[in-house]
């Protein structure tokens, strides 16, 4: 499976280094269940709150990929 990782902070909670983590928790997650991560998409400093103004989350969701892995929801 084509696998896409999303990492978001905001900018009251985490840190960029943030998005490392969960980006390295989340390829962990694949070698663990045979994905292949083909890109990884992120939201650096903005709100959760909206989908309109996450351009990495909208670029994400018209990529060719077949899985989208996050950290957590």
């Amino acid at each position: 499976m084509r696998a896409a990782l999303y990492a978001r902070f905001s900018t009251d909670r985490l840190t960029e280094s943030s998005i490392i983590d969960q980006n390295r928790v989340c390829e962990a997650w694949c070698e663990k269940n045979g994905a292949t991560v083909v890109a990884r998409f992120e939201d650096q400093g903005i709100s959760g709150g909206a989908i309109d103004n996450r351009p990495g989350l909208t670029t994400m969701l018209a990529a060719p990929i077949d899985l989208v892995v996050v950290m957590d929801l």
